[in-house]
């Protein structure tokens, strides 16, 4: 496939086998699917799709595991980036983002904050001094915090400065019509540093490909 354009992936997990080298943290959440998404059948995939580009994200049974996504960053940063993960709570963790924009293909951070107590979590991280440190060396900043739409505006005035991407459309089940879930997000047009990424969307309707109410709901954000 070819088109006029240069096409970039903003999402895409990958991940390595739980190995006794290499062990996933213990965790609630299963894989996305067995075997794993490698980076090699993901280049086979971008071809097969005319993506010229990824993002990389470790996933969450993964925990906070930066090596593989970076790896593959360093290997072709003209093809792969890496959104990597921080323990946002933890001071110490958070010093690093000090240096974070300078190693090859470390473009900014994901925070997900979608199970448990939120409130709680992003107490925590505005604690640790996470955020303003963000900010303070530009660092930007991939946040799914689904229904948490009073929170990122908070967030996003509170720190003018930062870069908020809006992960999946702050959206976690099809319980409502996708058009009716993204409504809360609309005001949030008006933030001058805060975006959105229509990912993942096929998992929160109910509807078969192609999917008219996501292209619908992708438009009424635009």
């Amino acid at each position: 496939m070819t088109t006029g354009y240069r096409i970039t992936d903003a999402q895409v997990h990958v991940w390595k086998e739980s190995t006794p080298e290499r062990p996933w943290p213990p965790a609630e959440i299963p894989p996305q699917r067995v075997p794993p998404l490698g980076v090699p059948e993901l280049t086979e995939r971008m071809a097969q799709a005319g993506v010229h580009r990824c993002l990389l994200v470790p996933p969450t049974w993964e925990g906070s595991r930066n090596d593989y996504v970076l790896a593959a960053a360093a290997a072709a940063p003209d093809r792969f980036g890496a959104l990597c993960r921080v323990a946002a709570h933890d001071p110490a963790d958070v010093e690093r983002l000090a240096g974070w924009r300078q190693r090859t293909g470390m473009l900014g951070v994901r925070l997900s904050v979608n199970r448990g107590d939120t409130r709680q979590q992003l107490d925590r991280a505005l604690a640790s001094g996470f955020f303003a440190t963000m900010e303070r060396y530009g660092v930007p900043l991939s946040l799914y915090a689904p229904r948490l739409h009073t929170e990122i505006r908070d967030l996003a005035e509170s720190f003018p400065a930062l870069r908020i991407t809006v992960d999946h459309l702050a959206v976690d089940s099809d319980e409502v019509p996708l058009r009716t879930a993204v409504e809360p997000l609309l005001p949030l047009a008006k933030l001058p540093n805060v975006a959105v990424k229509a990912s993942a969307l096929p998992c929160f309707v109910r509807e078969p490909y192609p999917f008219p109410s996501i292209t619908d709901t992708v438009y009424a954000l635009v």
